[in-house]
């Protein structure tokens, strides 16, 4: 709502978390600090994805093709946002690679690297959406 942006990168290796640093430094190069980037989802968020329905087991997720929890951009970016002030007006996830292997086909669809979310994070939806919205507080 202010203009911030909360942006999570996918990845789970320390590298993923350097990076992060690096691109938020880069964004935000001219002082304003719009820019809030995550690269590594802290082990409470994980804690509360398991938690949040215990129905989504590891096997289901393997079963829908997804990746780990929490590795994917879409629960750090809101994981990010958990802990702006500011509620978020929108969200979108885009492949930064040439190779887009879940494009994002709907009608608002601004570009071809516009992702729709794998399969663990379709079932992660909701919990993503309450915690970018601080319907839950994970500080």
């Amino acid at each position: 709502e202010d203009g911030t942006v909360s942006v999570g990168i996918s990845g789970g290796s320390d590298d993923s978390k350097s990076f992060a640093k690096k691109l938020e430094k880069s964004l935000n190069k001219d002082g304003r600090q719009k820019y809030q980037v995550l690269g590594k989802s802290t082990k409470k968020f994980k804690k509360y994805l398991k938690n949040f329905n215990p129905e989504i087991t590891e096997d289901k997720i393997k079963k829908v093709g997804g990746n780990p929890r929490g590795v994917c951009a879409e629960p750090k970016a809101a994981l990010m946002a958990n802990s702006n002030k500011s509620p978020i007006t929108g969200m979108d996830t885009r492949n930064p690679r040439d190779k887009n292997n879940y494009p994002y086909e709907g009608i608002d669809k601004t570009s071809d690297n516009q992702m729709k979310p794998c399969g663990t994070c379709e079932l992660y939806e909701t919990a993503y959406m309450k915690c970018a919205n601080r319907e839950i507080i994970m500080e």
